[in-house]
């Protein structure tokens, strides 16, 4: 009977046909090459705030401490067998009385009522324009007005009248008060004026009520009164035709009312 082999010698390994041996199998799991070291990879730099290339996003322009300046005007008009028509628009008050708005406005009141406040806490004041004791000056080059003698309450604000021309691409603001309880404040670029003399253009719709409001610079200085809105056709690359509408307001700037009573 053949001897059984001890635990301690391994039993040789059979031949294969051909001659060859079969590999025993190992004792230990093949080593793996050490991976090759690679560089930190250096941190990708901070993307930038704006693309290049491209205009940043515009401040807004706070108009706050115009609010108790920008007046809403009512114009009742006498059409005859006891009719009356009654329109709204705006006006800016510049302080000693006087209130600038658009000549077409007023051009056939009866009666001119002008309303301040109603806004940063202060209450409304309807001040009546009487034309015994003060005048309405219009300047016919322009849709321009001054109203004077206008009796305006102790905390309305006072708007000044800018002195130098806003430059093309400078931002503005346009006010409307139709209602004062909710002003419209349009905020856009100026635009190369091409529709009227003594225009300036803003890229900022306006609408019904808003006529004879101040377009504001952006240190909050009148450059204008707005008149109209104007409405263009352009044509695409494309072939397509595309309208845009934008704001006009008769330029004001270096206008002097100071000896306006």
């Amino acid at each position: 009977m053949p001897a059984t082999p001890t635990p301690s010698t391994p039993t040789a390994p059979s031949p294969t046909p051909g001659g060859s041996q079969a590999p025993s199998s190992p004792t230990t799991p093949t080593s793996l090459p050490k991976p090759t070291p690679q560089p930190t990879p250096k941190p990708l730099p901070a993307a930038p705030a704006t693309p290049p290339n491209q205009p940043k996003t515009p401040a807004k322009i706070d108009t706050t401490p115009m609010d108790t300046a920008v007046v809403q005007v009512i114009v009742k008009t006498d059409l005859g067998n006891g009719t009356f028509q009654t329109s709204n628009g705006t006006g800016v008050y510049l302080g000693s009385g006087r209130v600038l708005t658009a000549s077409h406005v007023i051009s056939r009141y009866t009666t001119i009522e002008v309303i301040f406040g109603g806004r940063n806490g202060q209450p409304s004041a309807s001040v009546a324009f009487d034309p015994k004791l003060g005048s309405l000056v219009s300047f016919p080059s322009r849709d321009v007005s001054v109203l004077t003698k206008i009796n305006a309450p102790s905390w309305a604000a006072s708007a000044t009248i800018a002195n130098t021309s806003p430059k093309v691409g400078e931002q503005a603001v346009s006010y409307g008060l139709k209602d004062p309880a909710t002003p419209r404040i349009r905020q856009g670029a100026v635009l190369a004026s091409r529709q009227m003399k003594n225009g300036i253009e803003v890229d900022a719709v306006s609408t019904k009520g808003d006529s004879g409001g101040p377009t504001f610079d952006s240190q909050l200085r009148v450059i204008g009164v707005h008149s109209a809105n104007v409405t263009r056709t352009y044509k695409l690359p494309d072939g397509k035709q595309e309208q845009k509408t934008t704001s006009v307001s008769f330029n004001v700037v270096g206008l002097d009312v100071s000896a306006l009573k």
